[in-house]
């Protein structure tokens, strides 16, 4: 009886490595590809599943530099995808009004708001976030 209780002790202990093994070279695995991926493939994948998910074919991701008051566009798909690269100032357009806000703002017809950007693209721009 009492080695059929270090039995069952190893057993569970076999288990637990066994497990803490495979964790490890999944993280090990998971690291290595983070370190290798690129950025912008990346963003452009996450972009991608939220325009998925809100069931739309157009999104971007803008990269915020607050220390040089701007956004560039660094991924876009879509409508956005002619857009890439797009640099905008931090006070003027939909994100002044949404640091102002401190809320998520959504502008009904983008193509007609008077905020917006002076720049032909955005004529084709309706319902903006």
């Amino acid at each position: 009886m009492k080695h059929l209780h270090k039995l069952r002790g190893s057993k569970t202990l076999l288990n637990t490595l066994r497990k803490k093994a495979i964790s490890t070279v999944l993280y090990d695995t998971a690291l290595g590809l983070l370190n290798h991926l690129d950025l912008t493939g990346l963003l452009q994948k996450v972009v991608i599943e939220a325009t998925q998910l809100i069931k739309t074919e157009h999104g971007y991701y803008n990269w915020v530099e607050l220390d040089q008051n701007q956004m560039i566009r660094k991924v876009g798909v879509g409508v956005y995808q002619s857009d890439v690269n797009r640099m905008m100032r931090l006070d003027q357009g939909l994100i002044q009004r949404t640091i102002e806000s401190e809320k998520i703002s959504l502008i009904a017809d983008y193509s007609t708001w008077k905020n917006r950007l002076n720049d032909p693209f955005f004529d084709k721009i309706h319902t903006e976030m």
